[in-house]
Parts: structure tokens; sequence; C-alpha cells
């Protein structure tokens, strides 16, 4: 009997965390799904290469549909990082499972948490509207150091439930950082050569650090500043708010870096704070504000991360105060 491919869609995450096991894991997460209420009946086998596809290796294999489909309209591009968002309704379509309500407790405690696009979103309601197509709101935007992606919101985006059965994390080795890894999803009886590959180069998502958040610079009557930012651990019980927290906090570095007045590209004055707080500073005299180009009291540009073993420096934030 000949071979007859299903149909099924699949996609690849490089992102925090989703679950406090990984907190100290490396990897990536990878969902698949077949369209319509049918179960996964034939398994889908998802392969990596090293060698830029001259070879093939089985590591991880899907047997339970992911909740996962598209967004038929556009969200909102403008909303409050780590809060809920009343305002914007997110409407998708389902290709694979449903969707069911929770409280705000549990939402906030990581159920309902899903991927639109590349922001990682949470929601409270999920109203059905149509056939497979399901009003979402009471959101939590930008979480898991999405924050960026709030802003880059297209209809026809994918949207996958990261809190539901169907997700597979792979874990992989810190040489693999920055490394091209090609992955494949083929169903158990087709041919690999048959099936594209999606190429990625591992960023370690699950063990960067986050961005600092709270970032502000206050002064005294002498304009000398004091910048100061929220550190950000990567644990899953608070990581979807900017609030701090200790799980999965990264090494007790934080680097505050002054940029160009002219070209906020370019490094002037770098302050390294060494301190296991969750609120740090650093100081930035009136004196070493002129002699890096500023007139002491104008707004300063500001890049500010933590520092992980894993990976050394982590996401960025910016700040103009």
């Amino acid at each position: 009997m000949p071979f007859i491919p299903p149909a099924f869609s699949w996609h690849l995450f490089d992102l925090a965390c989703f679950s406090d096991e990984h907190i100290d894991q490396p990897g990536i997460y990878v969902a698949a799904g077949v369209p319509g209420d049918d179960a996964l009946e034939r398994q889908i086998v998802l392969f990596e290469s090293v060698d830029e596809g001259a070879s093939y290796a089985e590591v991880a294999r899907f047997t339970v549909n992911a909740t996962m489909g598209y967004a038929n309209t556009t969200v909102s591009t403008t909303a409050l990082p780590g809060l809920w968002d009343d305002a914007s309704e997110a409407i998708v379509y389902l290709t694979s499972g449903e969707l069911e309500s929770v409280s705000d407790i549990d939402c906030q405690n990581g159920a309902n948490r899903a991927i639109l696009g590349n922001e990682v979103i949470g929601f409270a309601n999920a109203e059905l509207i149509d056939y497979r197509t399901y009003s979402l709101t009471r959101l939590l935007r930008g979480l898991q150091g999405t924050e960026e992606e709030i802003a880059r919101h297209y209809q026809g985006d994918r949207f996958v439930v990261m809190s539901r059965p169907g997700i597979i994390f792979v874990p992989c080795n810190q040489a693999a950082f920055g490394q091209p890894r090609l992955y494949k999803a083929v169903p158990v009886g087709g041919r690999i050569t048959d099936y594209s590959a999606i190429t990625i180069n591992q960023l370690g998502g699950t063990v960067r650090p986050l961005a600092p958040a709270n970032v502000g610079v206050t002064r005294n009557a002498s304009n000398d500043a004091t910048i100061s930012c929220t550190r950000r651990g990567r644990g899953v019980g608070r990581l979807f708010s900017m609030a701090p927290i200790r799980t999965g906090l990264d090494r007790a570095v934080t680097y505050f870096d002054v940029m160009d007045s002219v070209d906020p590209t370019v490094r002037v004055r770098q302050k390294i704070t060494v301190s296991d707080s969750d609120t740090v500073d650093a100081d930035y005299t009136a004196a070493e504000q002129t002699t890096d180009g500023y007139t002491p009291g104008d707004p300063i540009n500001l890049q500010i991360y933590q520092y992980s073993s894993w990976l050394g420096t982590g996401a960025v934030a910016t700040h103009t105060g």
C-alpha cells in the first residue's frame, strides 16, 4: 500500500523556559499537530542534523497533537508587558486542539500560556465564536522576555499553546550555542529527503538572562546620577511578570553601559555592579557625564544587561533618561 503523507504543521521555539525543570538546561521547544479534532494517530519524528544536512539523527517523537493554529486578525501592538491587557482581543483559528477559559490566578501562574507570532502571551478568557475560532481576551502581554514583540503582529501569526500537551523539549549542549542546527519533522513511514528542514542558530533561550526591568535614573542637586534597575529571574513562577524573583536568578553581575550622547550604538563607559539584591544601581557622576560628552542633567542613553555563566551577557534593556 503506498505511503500517504498526513497533513501536519510544526514549529520550533528558542525561548525562555516554560518549565522550572529547564531553568539550567539549554534547549528548544517543538510543537506539531495535524488539522482537525483527530488525535495524532501517526507519530511524527523529529530529526536533527549537526553537519549542515549531510546526516540526520532522531531526537524526539510527537505522539500528541499540540493546540495550535493562526491569528485571524491583528492583535493590538500597544500594551504594557507583564500586565493585564483588557483593551485588546486576539481572534485565533485552531487547526488542532481546543481552548477553555481559566481564572486570573491560574493564568498568572502559567495556564493558557501561548505564543502568538513571536510574542508570549497569557489569556484568561477563551470564547468560541465560530467554527474552531476563538476570541481571546483578558490578556497578559510580552511575557518571558518578548516585550519587543508586542509591536510586531500580523494577520496569520502562528498561535501555539505552550502550556498544553504536544510540546516537546529538546535539550542541547553549550557547544551548540550559535551553531546552525537543521531540524526536520517526518511522519513515521515517510522519507527524510521528502521533507524540508528548518535551520536555527541556537541562542540558548532557556538559560539566557532576561533583560532587567524598571530601569530608572535619578539625580541629586549636583546632577550626579544614580542608574537603577530590577534584576529578573527565569523561573516560571513569576517569570511572566516584570517583578523580581530569585528562582533562576543568574550570576550577581549587572552591566550598566553608558552609550554615546549622539550615537547610542557606541559605548563610552561601563559600570559593573556585583550584588545579590533584586534591585541594583550604579553611580554616574556629573564629572563622568562631562568626560563622556554629556551635559550633566541631560538624558543619558543606557544599555543594561545581566550576566550568565552559560552565555555571558543576556538580553539588553535600553533606556534614555
